[in-house]
């Protein structure tokens, strides 16, 4: 019944934190300027460009904007693009695969990467795997994407000619931008792999362990990587909602066509209907992820409660 209690809770949360981020896009579209100014030609007259506006509704009061928008929205209707003439969730849906498949590929190969470095640096401290893992976390955390993205282009792309700098299509292509995305993620959780491991070996319950008689592997694996667990799931839970955000300036500077870049156009072109849509969706998924990483503590620990 409390479990039951706690994940409808959840839910309302999570529904609410929808809806205000509803307004709050919309509020913020709104300031960016005129988006009739930019429909039309530079000489139409002040009446054509008061029918136009007519015809976008955009001559209505906000509060009866925001309710026609929100009446719509919660069917899944945002409105026709204003730049492409075609619906804007349409638009989005057709952009999104090329988004999750970047965010997938560098969370598989970020994740895949990081965590046996982190556990190496864990169960080995002050060795050459602990510096190594410091200097991943250390680079990986402090280099923002945009700029380590530019460099990988320079270097590997335009100076030595191994892979494309932009685009998408094969295997190739994919290769800069998942890799600038995923030194990111192993920055974070190698470094959290590898403070907890530290921290867990030390503890008391870890000595009795092997004073039984266990084997390393097994105290490593039975007793510290599960309760290292939580916090690990918690930065990679965490990592996927800025991950799929990371991907607006990664899918800018790579010119991959996802969703992100479609977004960053459609706001430099005032494209209300196609920036709300584009936003709520990458937000619904990003607060499902981490409603999802929230289920998964009681699996971990059945201390922690949902």
């Amino acid at each position: 019944m409390q479990r039951g209690q706690s994940i409808l809770h959840r839910l309302l949360t999570a529904a609410a934190t929808i809806w205000a981020l509803s307004l709050l896009v919309f509020l913020l579209t709104r300031l960016s300027g005129d988006p009739a100014a930019l429909l039309i030609p530079s000489d139409a007259s002040p009446e054509e460009l008061a029918q136009l506006r007519s015809q976008l509704g955009l001559d209505q009061g906000l509060l009866r904007q925001y309710m026609v928008y929100l009446s719509q929205a919660v069917r899944g209707n945002f409105g026709d693009s204003l730049r492409y003439g075609t619906s804007a969730m349409r638009l989005v849906l057709e952009r999104l695969p090329a988004t999750m498949q970047l965010a997938a590929a560098a969370a598989v190969v970020g994740w895949t990467a990081a965590v046996p470095l982190g556990i190496l640096a864990g169960a080995r401290p002050n060795t050459v795997w602990d510096r190594l893992a410091r200097f991943v976390s250390l680079f990986g955390q402090s280099m923002p994407v945009y700029w380590l993205g530019i460099i990988l282009i320079l270097f590997i792309s335009v100076r030595w000619g191994l892979v494309p700098a932009s685009g998408r299509g094969t295997a190739s292509h994919m290769f800069l931008p998942v890799l600038a995305l995923s030194l990111n993620l192993m920055g974070s959780v190698t470094r959290v792999l590898r403070v907890q491991l530290q921290d867990i070996l030390q503890q008391d319950y870890i000595r009795s362990a092997r004073a039984k008689g266990l084997s390393g592997t097994m105290v490593l694996g039975k007793h510290a990587l599960k309760n290292a667990g939580i916090g690990v799931v918690t930065v990679m839970g965490l990592q996927l909602g800025v991950l799929l955000g990371g991907t607006v300036v990664t899918e800018t500077v790579f010119a991959w066509p996802g969703l992100g870049r479609l977004v960053v156009q459609a706001i430099q072109f005032r494209d209300f209907p196609l920036v709300q849509a584009g936003v709520m969706v990458l937000a619904a998924v990003i607060i499902a992820v981490n409603l999802v990483t929230d289920l998964l503590y009681p699996l971990l620990d059945r201390r922690v409660g949902v």
